[in-house]
């Protein structure tokens, strides 16, 4: 019989929800302490025969490398931070990869991502996009003093007036250019290579290559950066590169990786008034800590990495789901989509 090992969270319930989609399959529950300490039994039994493994790379990436026969590693999660082209970081341990040496040296089995909780992600930009165009939060202010102004709102434009530039324009990407675009709005998207593009999105008005970034920034009222974290796009938004937004003064909203812009490039650019606002999901260091001025600042919205991710039962069985489609894939020896690169970190 064929088996999964299976690392996720209690509250996902994977293992039982795996256990009804593939009756005929043996699926082990691995189940670490809350120091990320696995059972010795468990641990010996994984190390020596696990093939697949499917689960929270939080909490399995120590145990990755030293699979003896891993031949494919899922991951429960859309975004690989966890992959940074050299090293895992699990709380405080490391397991070094060098991605940049020869292919030998790099790891032998596959890792696939989640390709689910993109029209979540897309919602949760329009929802900021609606409620910063119709003055939501500055209404809301209103009415805690009492105050009847509605000439204020006189100015409130269609969003059929809106650019929007996406930077990355993967799965995610297409599906917040769809929602868009849906409303009128025109969409601009940054890739790395414009002819790589294996399927160029309708959606997406405008592709612009990395060295047209400044050009996206000036056009874009919302600049929604959607960006995985590789070498490439750390701090892609740095330093001033925000100071290009200022003739329109977009607004920032940042659900990819934290790192491509540092907490303190935000609060200037902010504090200039180069950029009109900022709706920030992911920070380089998570939680944000209480310290942090992003929280008291004007026009800064602040969420706790929730824009592609749900608890409700109909979006975890999405997400098991979409592991038994590439399970049955895997079976047949058929190609696994969402691969990630090794070299590329996504």
């Amino acid at each position: 019989m064929a088996k999964v090992y299976c690392f996720t969270s209690s509250y996902m319930q994977f293992a039982e929800l795996l256990r009804e989609y593939l009756p005929d399959v043996s699926v082990v529950n691995i189940n670490p302490s809350s120091t990320g300490i696995v059972d010795a039994e468990e641990e010996r039994d994984l190390l020596e025969n696990a093939e697949v493994v499917v689960g929270d790379p939080r909490i399995s990436a120590t145990y990755m490398l030293r699979c003896r026969k891993l031949k494919w590693f899922h991951s429960t999660y859309a975004g690989m931070k966890i992959l940074n082209n050299s090293s895992y970081t699990i709380e405080k341990r490391k397991i070094h990869i060098n991605t940049h040496t020869r292919k030998s040296k790099r790891p032998s089995f596959v890792l696939t991502r989640r390709s689910t909780g993109s029209k979540l992600s897309a919602e949760y930009v329009l929802c900021y996009i609606l409620a910063i165009e119709r003055r939501l939060f500055q209404l809301l202010d209103y009415q805690k003093n009492k105050e009847w102004k509605m000439w204020d709102m006189s100015h409130i434009r269609t969003l059929d007036k809106v650019t929007v530039g996406l930077l990355g324009v993967g799965s995610i990407g297409e599906e917040v250019a769809k929602t868009c675009k849906e409303r009128g709005m025109k969409v601009i998207g940054l890739v790395r290579n414009i002819d790589a593009t294996k399927h160029k999105s309708p959606d997406v008005d405008v592709y612009l290559t990395y060295d047209k970034l400044p050009k996206l920034l000036e056009e874009s009222d919302y600049i929604c950066c959607l960006l995985p974290s590789t070498q490439e796009t750390r701090n892609l938004l740095s330093g001033d590169m925000l100071a290009h937004c200022y003739r329109k003064r977009g607004v920032l909203i940042s659900i990819g990786r934290g790192d491509v812009v540092d907490e303190e490039s935000i609060v200037k650019a902010i504090r200039n008034k180069w950029i009109g606002g900022a709706v920030l999901d992911v920070f380089t260091e998570e939680p944000l800590s209480a310290e942090s001025p992003l929280w008291s600042l004007p026009d800064v919205y602040i969420t706790p990495h929730v824009s592609g991710w749900s608890r409700a039962p109909e979006f975890k069985e999405e997400i098991v789901e979409e592991f038994v489609s590439k399970f049955r894939m895997y079976q047949s020896g058929k190609p696994l989509p969402h691969i990630i690169d090794w070299e590329k970190g996504y």
